[in-house]
């Protein structure tokens, strides 16, 4: 692995067939102080998405919505679990209420995920890299907690 900084950024490069990471290092000392790597989870470090569409759809089809793929990325891609649900059911709802579809909804994604999680290729290799290196890692999510 090597790191470049190219203005203010750092490319990392590795030889594990992991993409390159663009980080900014504006305002960042030279010694790698404060320098980590901040990983977003869906899509980079696991391939989810195509669970979650699975268990999307299952959702909106138990309750009468047939979804198209571009219903699916107006109403519910990108968004978290309050704001897509009542956008869904084209109504306002109480938290609670929202809050047990989301707890169905996650059910689902877990028990068609489970079987076939498992990381990107090439990632533990270079996250063994990062950390080998002393590079503090770390992931940023909208997925709830329990995915983590």
């Amino acid at each position: 692995m090597c790191v470049t900084k190219l203005l203010n950024w750092a490319v990392i490069k590795n030889s594990h067939n992991f993409p390159q990471v663009l980080i900014n290092t504006r305002n960042m000392p030279d010694d790698k102080r404060g320098f980590g790597v901040v990983f977003d989870m869906d899509g980079v470090l696991i391939h989810s998405n195509p669970y979650h569409k699975k268990a999307l759809k299952s959702f909106a089809r138990k309750y009468g919505y047939d979804l198209s793929e571009d219903e699916l990325r107006a109403k519910i891609y990108g968004r978290q679990n309050k704001d897509w649900i009542p956008r869904l059911f084209e109504r306002e709802m109480a938290l609670d209420e929202i809050d047990r579809f989301a707890v169905e909804k996650e059910s689902l994604f877990q028990k068609v995920f489970r079987k076939d999680v498992a990381p990107l290729a090439g990632l533990i290799p270079f996250l063994d890299s990062l950390k080998a290196n002393n590079i503090p890692r770390a992931i940023a999510t909208s997925a709830p907690r329990m995915h983590v």
